[in-house]
């Protein structure tokens, strides 16, 4: 199987470049539970996007620091790709900013958050598992943001959501139009 990241990652500070890039992160927890996947990065954050988006069996899209209202011409690119990807049924997985441009693809609103800024440890909560997953019903995981999914696209079903704290109420959705 092929996988592709599609990086949104604006950050390219010293701070940033110390530590690893967001396309090898992900390759590397994928290779962590399926060494057999091969994984290509596309940095459509600076223009680089695949040629032949069918030559792939999934789709991952990274987080950022930039927000999905910019509408800056990459994230225009990148939201024809993806509602390129949604036609084909291609299986796609969005990561903070990627949740978002995905859902804002699909017609929903993205809103700042109503507490501010979110930053560190955020309680994160699971509302509807799927068979696949073996998590926890509760878990924190570190993250940044002042954005989220203010309403959910049509068809979709929400399946997590942040602690009181942070209160994004749609952090995650999944089978968008019934799949």
């Amino acid at each position: 199987m092929r996988l592709a990241t599609l990086v949104t990652n604006t950050d390219f500070s010293a701070f940033a470049k110390a530590r690893p890039l967001d396309d090898e992160k992900f390759a590397t927890l994928i290779a962590e539970v399926r060494p057999d996947l091969v994984v290509t990065a596309f940095w459509v954050c600076r223009g680089e996007f695949p040629e032949d988006i069918s030559a792939v069996d999934g789709v991952m899209t990274t987080g950022s620091p930039a927000s999905v209202t910019e509408n800056a011409p990459w994230m225009q690119q990148l939201e024809v790709l993806i509602k390129d990807i949604i036609e084909r049924k291609t299986p796609v997985f969005g990561a903070c900013f990627g949740h978002q441009i995905i859902a804002k693809t699909l017609s929903a609103t993205v809103v700042r958050t109503p507490n501010g800024w979110a930053h560190g440890l955020i309680e994160t909560n699971c509302v509807a598992s799927r068979p696949w997953s073996d998590h926890e019903n509760r878990w924190n995981r570190y993250g940044s943001h002042i954005e989220q999914v203010g309403a959910l696209p049509d068809g979709a079903c929400q399946s997590l959501e942040t602690g009181p704290a942070d209160r994004a109420e749609f952090a995650a959705f999944f089978e968008y139009g019934g799949r």
